[in-house]
């Protein structure tokens, strides 16, 4: 009996293996929806699985699925780094930028793990998590929230304001899409490309996310 008990054991134990292989390996390969199909049958017979749920988290949030990530997310409860890296992702994709600043924050103080640091900060600057926002002035309209450098006069802050969100809804009235949060559109109060900050030409667009960074004379 004991035997049979082992031979068991390791049959589940290699089945487990295998599984977690051919998830990673989907997930990977960027076949979502067979990943999520072999994710959910793995949880119902394990649902504690703390690596399957993980990975699942990752394939929602890379499908842009936040609010499928956001359910998900109710049901866990861990303090692991790469969990909180998924939960700081799904928060920002909602728009709850408070909660998201939150876990930025303790994953920037707490962490020992320098290059998942340097990755973060990283984040941190294209998100507007980073501490060198706290001063920009943010207007906000019905689809857009502007971030301004304390530098930009302003008039011309209305008008980037008016004009955008018009640009929006002419925009909008013919592709009728329906975004996870509103757009952050950040505008930096120069006229030069290059973003010393950011480390790279302005502007630019974060897709995932519904980010733009953008120069004063952006068109």
């Amino acid at each position: 009996m004991k035997k049979i008990n082992i031979i068991l054991f390791l049959v589940y134990f290699t089945l487990g293996l295998s599984q977690e292989a051919n998830l990673k390996d989907l997930y990977n390969q960027k076949e979502y929806d067979k990943a999520i199909k072999l994710a959910q049958t793995t949880l119902i017979s394990s649902p504690e699985d703390l690596d399957t749920q993980l990975i699942l988290l990752k394939i929602y949030n890379s499908k842009n699925d936040y609010s499928a990530a956001r359910a998900l997310l109710t049901k866990l409860c861990s303090n692991d780094e790469k969990f909180l890296i998924e939960s700081l992702k799904t928060n920002y994709g909602l728009g709850n930028t408070k909660e998201a600043k939150r876990i930025y924050d303790q994953l920037i103080k707490d962490s020992k793990n320098e290059v998942l640091k340097k990755e973060l900060l990283k984040f941190g600057l294209v998100t507007g998590l980073d501490p060198i926002y706290d001063d920009w002035k943010i207007k906000e309209t019905q689809n857009i929230i502007f971030h301004f450098q304390q530098s930009i006069p302003a008039e011309k802050m209305q008008n980037i304001v008016d004009t955008r969100q018009k640009a929006f809804e002419k925009i909008n009235s013919f592709f009728n899409s329906v975004l996870p949060k509103k757009i952050d559109f950040f505008v930096w109060g120069t006229e030069e490309s290059y973003n010393s900050y950011l480390k790279t030409n302005l502007g630019f667009t974060f897709a995932q996310f519904c980010i733009s960074h953008n120069r004063l004379n952006q068109s």
